[in-house]
């Protein structure tokens, strides 16, 4: 079966036409969790809600087996991380300098499917992303996406990728005089649920 539902309402059109497709986009939920490690144990932030209702205009164009994105460019507060302890959260939150850059931002630039012989109903991809921390931006390569297919016009994308604090010019923080060092490396996820129609 060919990928033009692969997609749903989102890919139809760009997948039939090399010209741009237009498509509201709204987020009907979100998770972004962030997990890493001390010297002493593991640690695991979220950061779930469901994001405004206000559908986004995203511009599609597709190349072979890639699609790429013109304004898929989702918020997220900084202050909602939650660590499961609050002084943790608010170690983090102090770490990511919410006080000057109150918002985490993730912009999905585009998506390539692995291969052609794949379930509609779920797919593997590979998405390149730009996530946007403390006034820094990284552009990283998640090479084990997921989109699942709920309906024609429902979604969800989802991915995980291996970060560095310095990647941001953060600096990982020590608690109790030294004793437990947070280490620099970080395991970043997310997962949009997306409700999709198109406007052309």
């Amino acid at each position: 079966m060919r990928y033009t539902l692969f997609f749903s309402a989102l890919i139809w059109s760009s997948l039939l036409s090399a010209q741009p497709s237009h498509h509201e986009v709204t987020i009907s939920s979100g998770r972004f969790i962030l997990q890493g490690t001390t010297n002493l144990n593991t640690f695991e932030c979220t950061l779930s809600q469901a994001l405004p209702g206000k559908p986004i205009v995203v511009k599609t164009t597709s190349e072979a087996r890639q699609i790429r994105f013109e304004g898929l460019e989702l918020k997220y507060p900084v202050s909602e991380f939650d660590c499961g302890l609050e002084a943790m959260s608010q170690d983090l939150r102090k770490t990511l300098k919410s006080d000057a850059y109150p918002y985490l931002l993730l912009r999905i630039n585009d998506i390539q499917i692995k291969n052609e012989s794949q379930e509609v109903a779920k797919l593997t991809v590979v998405s390149s992303v730009t996530i946007t921390l403390a006034g820094k931006s990284h552009d990283a390569l998640v090479e084990n996406g997921l989109v699942i297919n709920h309906s024609e016009g429902a979604l969800t994308l989802a991915g995980t990728q291996h970060l560095s604090m310095h990647d941001f010019d953060l600096e990982a923080p020590a608690k109790f005089f030294g004793m437990v060092k947070v280490n620099d490396e970080l395991n970043v996820s997310f997962e949009l649920r997306m409700e999709v129609k198109s406007r052309d």
